[in-house]
């Protein structure tokens, strides 16, 4: 310790009597070469003025925004607002004062409650209820400015199961005052609260503008990349690919006495299926589910039976999506024998 402690001090005292011997800020008479003190200077210690030390006095930034009319082309000045009014809404798929109808993840398809709010007609029916993402050309941001113009914007929501993120980047640059262009990216993915509603976009832009005093000129190339899963809440697809399938396996367990007591006792027991709030992480446990579980089977008894399995089946999902807090686990031994006595013969 004392040894490091020395070799500080000497460090220290060194460093001093450097500084002593060349003090850069010490005044030299440039006629003499010597210090007030009247010692000669070395040429080579004394400090050099810096010609490129000059306060250079910059523009002041200048930004502008235009849509390009859709009819005549013509451009219309809109207000360029770098912290967006209500940006905390500009997200929402119901919009910024909330008047669209949606079907629940974002980027899902809307359509406006107010008539008179209505737009002119896509190309396609199929294009109006993406609104929210895709953007037409006579809506579409140009920019003009003297310093590049930056505009990175990301949100996210949710975990890793329903989680929601959107990440936007916009950025123009002018070649000189009449010549400008840029780039946009626009990715959008929403595993959503549904089952079978999740959402995947992805648009990209490129746009390019000239304002001369005789001639104007704008170019946008943009391409949509939208991909999306609906199925209007069906919880299985064979209920429109295969109805009389669904169909045909309530009536496979009705058909013998102790299947239809399974029917019954199993809606008493758990419910129909029907109901979002008996839901597990978007998966129910009623009559629904189960009928949904079953096997191919044969009507009668091999129907009932396989039906009390399937019962068994779904219940033990439940208890493995139940939160942990309430011990679920405790009761699914009741449960099977309870789902057993539907394979007894009445």
């Amino acid at each position: 310790m004392r040894r490091i402690l020395l070799t500080y001090i000497l460090l220290v005292v060194g460093l001093l009597t450097a500084q002593a011997q060349f003090n850069p800020t010490q005044q030299v008479d440039p006629r003499t070469g010597r210090d007030a003190n009247g010692n000669q200077i070395d040429p080579a210690m004394r400090v050099q003025e810096d010609s490129t030390d000059v306060e250079i006095q910059g523009l002041p930034p200048t930004l502008y925004m235009w849509h390009v009319s859709e009819n005549l082309g013509t451009i219309q000045r809109i207000p360029a607002d770098t912290a967006t009014h209500m940006f905390q809404n500009t997200n929402l798929v119901e919009g910024l004062t909330g008047h669209y109808n949606y079907l629940g993840n974002l980027g899902s398809p809307r359509l406006s409650l107010l008539f008179f709010e209505s737009r002119d007609a896509e190309p396609t029916i199929f294009m109006e209820p993406f609104s929210s993402f895709f953007i037409r050309p006579d809506e579409f941001n140009f920019t003009n400015s003297n310093v590049p113009f930056t505009n990175l914007t990301y949100y996210k929501a949710g975990n890793k199961i329903n989680g929601e993120e959107r990440f936007k980047s916009y950025f123009s640059v002018n070649v000189n005052k009449r010549l400008a262009f840029g780039f946009n990216f626009d990715y959008l993915y929403g595993r959503g609260y549904y089952n079978n509603q999740n959402t995947s976009y992805f648009n990209a832009a490129l746009f390019g503008s000239y304002i001369g005093d005789r001639y104007e000129a704008t170019l946008l190339y943009s391409n949509n990349y939208l991909k999306m899963n609906e199925n209007g809440g069906i919880t299985d697809d064979r209920y429109i690919t295969r109805p009389e399938e669904m169909a045909d396996r309530y009536y496979a367990v009705a058909s013998v006495p102790n299947g239809m007591y399974a029917l019954i006792d199993y809606v008493n027991f758990k419910g129909e299926g029907t109901n979002p709030a008996e839901q597990y992480r978007g998966i129910g446990w009623g009559l629904r589910q189960v009928l949904e579980e079953m096997r191919p089977v044969s009507p009668g008894q091999p129907a009932a039976v396989e039906f009390a399995e399937a019962a068994k089946r779904v219940l033990q999902r439940r208890v493995d999506n139940s939160p942990p807090g309430r011990g679920e686990a405790r009761w699914l031994a009741g449960w099977r024998n309870r789902c057993d006595s539907y394979k007894r013969n009445l």
